[in-house]
């Protein structure tokens, strides 16, 4: 493992409890999670074809999941609500969201 590697999962460890700690998370979003990294590591790393090919289809399951918010057990915290920026404009609201940064996190890192 790689020294940039180790901080990074110390940085998401640290995330990943403070999010929880803040009922950002819930507990099977944290299995979900380490099934997420397990077959996005199997999927740069398995010595064996199929379970290359098996673990990147997992993987490339859970990117879209995430991306379209069906893996249950995000809270995400919204930061803005309806705000008008300008006359004409319409409501903008915006979220900060946990999930989206882990795909690139766990495809990048493995």
């Amino acid at each position: 493992m790689h020294r940039s590697s180790k901080i990074w999962l110390l940085l998401l460890s640290i995330g990943l409890i403070a999010d929880f700690l803040a009922k950002g998370l819930q507990s099977i979003t944290l299995i979900y999670l380490l099934v997420f990294a397990v077959t996005s590591y199997l999927t740069f790393h398995a010595k064996h074809k199929m379970i290359r090919a098996n673990s990147g289809i997992i993987t490339l399951a859970f990117c879209f999941l995430l991306f379209v918010h069906k893996i249950p057990g995000f809270n995400n915290w919204q930061l803005i609500n309806n705000q008008i920026m300008s006359p004409k404009a319409l409501p903008f609201t915006l979220y900060l969201k946990f999930d989206k940064p882990l795909i690139g996190l766990f495809i990048v890192e493995f």
